[in-house]
């Protein structure tokens, strides 16, 4: 101590001034930064029931940003023009409700996982537990074709180039379609199918990489399992902890996020099944993950106590809670659309709110900046 004190005396007090100043500099560039990353920026309150209670338990945008798909508890799938988000100003803080382009009733149970098909931004693909999957012409709202599959869908997925199509559920198979590329020509036709045998018979979680090339699976039983595309072919097994898989997540081609029961997102190396990192912080079950640009996610959780939202640095720890759910967030949806203002990112959940943040463009920079460095 009597060193340390020393030094201090004997310090330059102009050197010292310097040193506080640039000290304090970048502690508020921290500070800025942590609170720039992601923000609030409008609240969605559903139109629906007066006594209805509706659990926004799947968002989907489509690739050009201009609709965004919300369905859940309530059997219907509303359809919205990105473009009415912003009518008062843009991207109000203020709550508003959010008026539908279209409403279509077309199942008859829980709505579990919506996207829309790649290549097609028109074609909306439902997957419900009505044990159904149906598609959907979203600017007419005529329904174009429908799968009978034989249980409760949790999750669907369609591969970037749109000729792989996947089905997941309550069941011990992962369904592989096969696309054509004129399916809207003969919607009456079969579609070939391989079925894939799941880790578990209660798949909660699918993904397929950005160079449409893997496909994962997960769900109760904790394992999970990676294919080859558009082969089918297994590829290995990824052991967790036995605990519940609720999300997944491709971050780049050989690494993939994965969440559940166990409160603790795992970054995966897809060529060997090691885990390269582990993010930890959340109070309850992870729900769902979605990846914002190169360098960051966001995952949603089972609410304990505090946020229901946290994003973090993919190379480093967390950066922000968000607390502006007051219930369980199911789903993540991220606008792919580059803009000014940044990329936006859609939350959904028990509270009947869908959310509305925006990641800074100044914070993408960083994280990618950050990211090359580390594979110099």
């Amino acid at each position: 101590m009597s060193r340390l004190r020393t030094i201090y005396t004997n310090f330059p007090k102009s050197d010292l001034k310097v040193a506080f100043f640039l000290a304090a500099c970048i502690l508020l560039a921290i500070l800025a930064l942590q609170a720039s990353a992601v923000e609030l920026v409008k609240t969605l309150e559903p139109d629906r029931g007066e006594d209805e209670e509706l659990v926004v338990s799947t968002l989907s945008f489509d690739r050009s940003g201009k609709w965004l798909a919300m369905a859940g508890n309530d059997h219907h799938i509303r359809i919205y023009e990105t473009s009415s988000f912003e009518k008062d100003s843009p991207y109000s803080p203020r709550l508003a409700v959010a008026k539908p382009k279209r409403i279509l009733p077309g199942h008859i149970n829980w709505i579990r996982s919506v996207t829309f098909l790649s290549g097609n931004e028109a074609i909306l693909a439902t997957g419900s537990a009505d044990k159904t999957v149906k598609f959907w012409n979203v600017k007419t709202g005529k329904l174009e074709k429908e799968l009978s599959v034989g249980f409760a869908v949790r999750r669907i997925a369609c591969s970037p180039d749109g000729r792989q199509f996947v089905v997941a559920g309550f069941h011990n198979e992962v369904f592989l379609y096969a696309l054509p590329r004129d399916w809207q020509r003969s919607v009456t036709a079969n579609w070939r199918v391989e079925k894939l045998v799941a880790p578990t018979s209660d798949v909660r979680a699918v993904a397929i990489s950005p160079d449409g090339k893997l496909l994962a699976a997960a769900g109760r039983s904790g394992t999970i399992r990676l294919w080859q595309l558009p082969t089918g072919r297994k590829l290995r097994d990824i052991k967790g902890d036995g605990r519940a898989v609720w999300a997944l997540a491709f971050s780049g081609q050989q690494s993939l996020l994965a969440g559940g029961d166990a409160g603790v997102t795992q970054l995966y190396e897809t060529r060997n099944g090691r885990s390269q990192r582990s993010y930890e912080g959340a109070e309850g079950p992870i729900r769902s993950i979605a990846l914002i640009g190169d360098g960051l996610f966001v995952e949603g959780r089972t609410i304990a106590t505090g946020p229901s939202l946290l994003v973090w640095s993919i190379l480093g720890g967390k950066i922000k809670s968000l607390p502006g759910h007051i219930g369980t967030v199911e789903t993540i949806a991220v606008q792919p659309r580059a803009t000014g203002n940044g990329e936006i990112v859609a939350t959904g959940g028990f509270d009947t709110a869908v959310k509305l943040w925006r990641a800074g463009e100044e914070w993408q920079r960083i994280a990618r900046r950050r990211r090359a460095s580390v594979h110099e």
